[in-house]
């Protein structure tokens, strides 16, 4: 038995951020148009909320309005997992890596510009507000923008010493 350090609720576990936001998607299934919309969606994936979710494993063309000025992003996704009860009714996606960088790429900054928007206004009100200050971190490593991660996280280290022995991976 290893003690694991005490993290912080609000530090995630998932290696992309996912942000909650509602946007229109539409799919064709067994020659079917359909549409959903998102509940979240990251640059691996997203969970689409529709009371008709296709099989587990399919791989489909999804396309998801992101702006409402710019044409869909299409990218190929994966069913991974379907909510069939209860009150998120949909199915989760997990977007395939191959031959889709451009799309992927719309998708990460997408949603990394939307968290940054919020974060630099939460860090204008209170420059020590320490979750923005992480989320910040995240941002810029999932950027690969390790110099600027670790400013923030040392920023974070400054403010609460406790940080610094905090497993962050």
């Amino acid at each position: 038995y290893m003690h694991k350090p005490n993290r912080d609720n609000w530090i995630s576990r998932r290696r992309n951020k996912r942000i909650n936001v509602s946007k229109r998607v539409d799919f064709e299934y067994e020659g079917k148009s359909q549409f959903a919309f998102t509940r979240d969606i990251g640059a691996r994936g997203a969970f689409l909320r529709t009371s008709r979710p296709i099989p587990l494993k399919s791989e489909v063309d999804f396309a998801i309005k992101l702006e409402s000025d710019q044409e869909p992003v299409v990218v190929r996704g994966l069913v991974v997992r379907l909510n069939e009860t209860g009150s998120e009714v949909g199915m989760a996606l997990s977007f395939l890596v191959d031959d889709q960088e451009e799309s992927l790429a719309a998708i990460s900054h997408f949603v990394l510009q939307s968290f940054e928007t919020k974060l630099v206004s939460r860090l204008e009100r209170n420059p020590n507000d320490q979750r923005a200050l992480y989320e910040m971190s995240e941002i810029e490593r999932e950027r690969d923008n390790i110099p600027e991660a670790e400013q923030y996280l040392r920023t974070l280290v400054d403010i609460n010493p406790e940080h610094e022995r905090a497993n962050f991976d």
